[in-house]
């Protein structure tokens, strides 16, 4: 309770500091924007076992889960060559029977790790928990030469949609419905373009201890038809080269990414090949092959070990288990209504998780949503003794409704 205290009051004091900093006597402008989201499912488990032995296995065949996020976002310009970011993020989230966790939906997305943790549990009790975060605590600087930001700010790198290569800073699950915003990094990051063709992105991030300090810089050159990205660094405990190439043909895309350690272990490249079909200026049909390097080979034999050893995997790097997968999506969207639907596909097991939601805005700046999770594949199997059969058979069936509100 004593830390949560500290790490409250200091994030009132940035809060407060950014408010009071000296600034020119003319009027600072300043805006807050957010939003709120709010999500109930209800999780579906088949298991093929007597009762006693689920029971005694902790594995709830059926649960009630709910999870909400409140976002408040402060910007501030002294001038018109600096701002300063401030995200407040509240979340709370709920399960019945209170032993319950979810696989798939809001707050799935591990928060990053940092030396200057600013979160703060209010509540943490058996089904329940509410936590603050800041977020965001960045000071940008514009100059005619580069953009720097100091701080806590997001960092997205990379072009798949399904299976992310390059995104090493902080991802999204793709279990997750909150992907209204990234998590927040502690980095020093320079933005710099040499004429309309190229770029430079250079970071230097904190990841929560010196062992795991990463640098890395990456260059963009900006085609007629396309564009190209080498990058290169340290990200937390190794170092890797990043490739990846867009080239774009009337209402086609394609895609191609590709990240390898260059350390001498024996882990891996990483690659997603992509095609991307704009079918007119609501319809986006795209597929993907993936090849996860830090996979297992020997399939679900290996799951349960992986996933209690993979460092990439705890820290959310990847979220996959096996080595070789697919995937296609479809997105529609109208001024009033939207719809998505996925299957990501695990060819070692064979199993898949299909996705599907169906979204309107009857106000603007509100949606209503519906959609769902469905683990297709071998399930879990508890006799003669517990097995995981498949990754995505495990997952069971999560069905939600989600409120999401903008300003």
């Amino acid at each position: 309770m004593v830390a949560d205290g500290c790490r409250a009051a200091a994030s009132a004091l940035l809060v407060a500091a950014a408010l009071t900093l000296p600034l020119p006597a003319t009027a600072i402008e300043w805006d807050l924007a957010g939003y709120g989201r709010t999500w109930n499912g209800l999780q579906l488990h088949d298991i093929d076992a007597p009762d006693a032995l689920i029971e005694a296995a902790g594995i709830a065949e059926r649960a009630a889960i709910g999870s909400s996020i409140a976002r408040l976002e402060w910007g501030f310009e002294p001038s018109n060559t600096l701002r300063i970011d401030l995200h407040q993020r509240l979340a709370w989230f709920a399960a019945t029977p209170a032993d319950a966790t979810a696989n798939a939906g809001s707050g799935i997305t591990p928060a990053p790790t940092r030396s200057l943790d600013l979160r703060s549990t209010w509540i943490d009790e058996e089904g329940f928990s509410l936590e603050h975060d800041l977020d965001r605590a960045v000071l940008r600087i514009f100059t005619d030469e580069a953009d720097i930001a100091i701080g806590r700010q997001a960092i997205a790198w990379g072009t798949s949609l399904l299976f992310p290569v390059a995104d090493l800073w902080a991802g999204f699950s793709p279990y997750d419905l909150d992907t209204s915003q990234k998590r927040g990094i502690d980095a020093l990051r320079l933005l710099s373009s040499f004429g309309p063709r190229a770029e430079i992105d250079l970071v230097l991030a904190d990841r929560g201890s010196w062992r795991d300090l990463s640098a890395a810089g990456r260059l963009t050159l900006f085609l007629d038809r396309g564009d190209l990205y080498l990058a290169a660094g340290k990200f937390f405990d190794r170092f890797s080269l990043l490739h990846g190439v867009t080239a774009t043909r009337g209402d086609f895309k394609a895609r191609a990414e590709l990240a390898l350690p260059a350390d001498p272990s024996p882990s891996l490249p990483r690659a997603t090949l992509g095609l991307d079909w704009f079918a007119g200026p609501e319809l986006l049909c795209s597929i993907e092959a993936h090849h996860n390097g830090d996979g297992t080979a020997e399939g679900p034999v290996e799951y349960m070990r992986h996933a209690l050893s993979s460092a990439p995997l705890a820290r959310g790097e990847t979220y996959l288990l096996a080595r070789w997968y697919a995937g296609t999506l479809i997105s529609w969207r109208s001024p009033l209504w939207g719809a998505n639907a996925s299957i990501m596909a695990n060819l070692t097991d064979p199993s898949a998780l299909a996705t599907w939601s169906i979204s309107h805005e009857p106000v603007q700046g509100v949606t209503l949503s519906a959609g769902a999770f469905h683990g297709l594949g071998p399930d879990l199997q508890f006799a003669p003794e517990p097995e995981v059969r498949s990754e995505y058979g495990s997952y069971g069936h999560l069905l939600y409704f989600e409120m999401a509100a903008y300003f």
